[in-house]
């Protein structure tokens, strides 16, 4: 009988152990949650910002493509003095 009463007494502790641990994990569940949800939010920043870099890269490099220093040094300086002109008139305005 002692030993049944013993027995009993056990389950019950390790039962109540397991009930305390499963309080304390649900009590957590809220702020992993919490914390997930900006994490997500970051990543999608993130990946915004890395579509945006890479559409800012093909655009200078279809800028690069169309300048050419072929034909020599009159083209190209003739090609820069046209660039300044443009450029001192934004800046006049």
């Amino acid at each position: 009988m002692i030993w049944f009463i013993i027995r009993c007494w056990t389950i019950i502790h390790i039962t109540c152990n397991i009930s305390e641990a499963l309080v304390r994990v649900r009590a957590l569940i809220p702020m992993q949650l919490h914390l997930f949800h900006q994490i997500l939010v970051q990543q999608e920043s993130l990946e915004a910002g890395q579509v945006e870099i890479g559409q800012w890269l093909d655009e200078a490099e279809a800028v690069l493509a169309s300048h050419s220093l072929a034909g020599g040094k009159e083209p190209v300086q003739a090609s820069l003095d046209k660039h300044k002109v443009k450029q001192y008139y934004v800046y006049s305005l």
